[in-house]
């Protein structure tokens, strides 16, 4: 079942918090701890808040990159993407594949 995910969540909520409190909002660390928490949502197929923490992600490595193309930001499109289709925003899921697809060339 998913127990194991569910164990998990809680324990990436605290690696978000300490992350904030060691180094800030606006850290690369952060990221990597919202991507986290995503992905424990995406696990147990709760879509809403997995697209949530992933778009936060994304926001945070677009205003830590400046705008410049990383994969980490292409990694973030294909996950928001994903989650998009997901849920059925089937419109939107297009331009962060596009978006994403550009940056890894």
């Amino acid at each position: 079942g998913w127990g194991i995910f569910h164990a998990g969540e809680p324990l990436a909520r605290e690696y978000l918090e300490i992350s904030k409190r060691l180094h800030g909002e606006e850290h690369p660390d952060v990221g990597v701890a919202l991507a986290n928490l995503a992905s424990i949502y995406e696990d147990m197929e709760n879509n809403d808040e997995a697209l949530k923490h992933y778009e936060q992600c994304l926001e945070l490595r677009q205003r830590l990159f400046q705008g410049r193309d990383h994969s980490d930001i292409a990694e973030c499109l294909q996950k928001v993407a994903l989650m998009k289709h997901k849920l059925g925003q089937y419109k939107q899921v297009l331009i962060y594949f596009e978006r994403s697809l550009e940056m890894n060339k």
